[in-house]
């Protein structure tokens, strides 16, 4: 389905020249869910619609998901690819057939495996993590940062490659 035709009713928290962008309302998605945020390791997700981004035309919308590493009862613990890691963020290609919306009402993504992008980080606090996601969010809807996975060296520039195993030269 073409974004055209996978129409969001809300508008975007961000609209730039080439994308627009939607924060994800995690309140509404844990109480729909019945779960506390001590429960979850998300901070914040965006679901991302640029069109732009893909040659191939397979994904015209990608999700971006910012995680803590901190130990959360219900999970098991984060695998630490970085020494003194504190936050992870994963950059996945949604798959075009399932609506948008519904993943941004209830929080349940389909994306196209494998990720395009993964890498943990050292930061001081979530909101300083949060910041450097919605940096790239913003560089994204300017045109300056592609989501697609052609384009994972760019990511790996500004948030490292501790997690690209098999797909450095790529």
């Amino acid at each position: 389905m073409h974004a055209d035709q996978d129409l969001i009713s809300i508008p975007p928290t961000i609209a730039g020249k080439h994308a627009r962008a939607w924060r994800l309302d995690f309140i509404a998605i844990l109480a729909l869910l019945e779960r506390r945020r001590d429960e979850m390791t998300v901070i914040v997700t965006w679901l991302i619609e640029a069109v732009w981004a893909s040659k191939t035309g397979e994904a015209h919308s990608y999700k971006i998901s910012l995680g803590h590493l901190r130990p959360v009862a219900c999970m098991p613990d984060a695998v630490i690819y970085l020494e003194g890691a504190t936050h992870q963020i994963v950059v996945e290609a949604l798959d075009p057939r399932y609506p948008r919306q519904f993943a941004l009402d209830k929080g349940d993504f389909a994306v196209i495996e494998p990720a395009n992008f993964a890498a943990q980080m050292v930061k001081s606090s979530d909101a300083a993590a949060e910041i450097a996601i919605g940096v790239a969010v913003r560089m994204i809807c300017d045109g300056v940062l592609n989501p697609d996975a052609e384009w994972r060296a760019n990511w790996a520039a500004i948030f490292g490659d501790n997690m690209m195993t098999g797909h450095e030269e790529d």
